[in-house]
């Protein structure tokens, strides 16, 4: 129920009071019938008076009362607009945070797949690098090799010479035929 109801109805409730205070006045006022004293019409006028001050009393606690029920109504209002304005400014905050999170989710899977690329890359040089330390290892080998028979080639010459020589002198000396 609403402030504006409840006023509606406390505004009712007032004016029913009021007819019912005219009844009682009429009821109790004199009539063609039934004449009234001085005394008893200044009873009745006490009377009814004392109601309209009791019904102003009344009218104006209730407005008091009501006068608090929208002041509390509208302390609500302030409190639910705040509360929904700070739960705007958080969702908003949340959507923007959301946003930035996907924008980076986004950047860190383009910096994976070009990370993975170049490990592919690398992977791929890699080999090609051990290939070709494969085929320099055998190169090398074979050149190490060369080497080693051209030595064996040169000490064999020399051997060879050396021999010629001991069996030059061997024949001069005439110790070999």
């Amino acid at each position: 129920m609403t402030i504006d109801q409840t006023q509606s109805r406390l505004e009712v409730a007032v004016g029913v009071l009021g007819v019912i205070i005219a009844l009682i006045g009429t009821v109790a006022s004199p009539g063609p019938d039934r004449p009234m004293s001085r005394n008893a019409l200044a009873a009745a006028n006490g009377r009814m008076t004392k109601h309209i001050r009791e019904m102003q009393t009344a009218l104006k606690t209730i407005r008091e009362y009501n006068s608090g029920l929208q002041t509390q109504l509208a302390e609500a209002r302030q409190s639910l607009e705040d509360a929904h304005a700070e739960a705007r400014r958080a969702l908003e905050e949340a959507e923007s945070q959301l946003a930035k999170v996907k924008e980076d989710r986004a950047t860190l899977g383009t910096q994976l797949s070009t990370s993975a690329e170049k490990i592919q890359e690398l992977e791929t040089m890699f080999q090609a690098t051990s290939d070709e330390a494969g085929r320099l290892k055998k190169l090398l080998s074979l050149h190490d090799a060369r080497l080693e028979r051209d030595a064996a080639e040169a000490k064999a010459k020399k051997a060879e010479e050396r021999i010629r020589e001991l069996t030059l002198q061997l024949h001069r000396s005439g110790i070999w035929p």
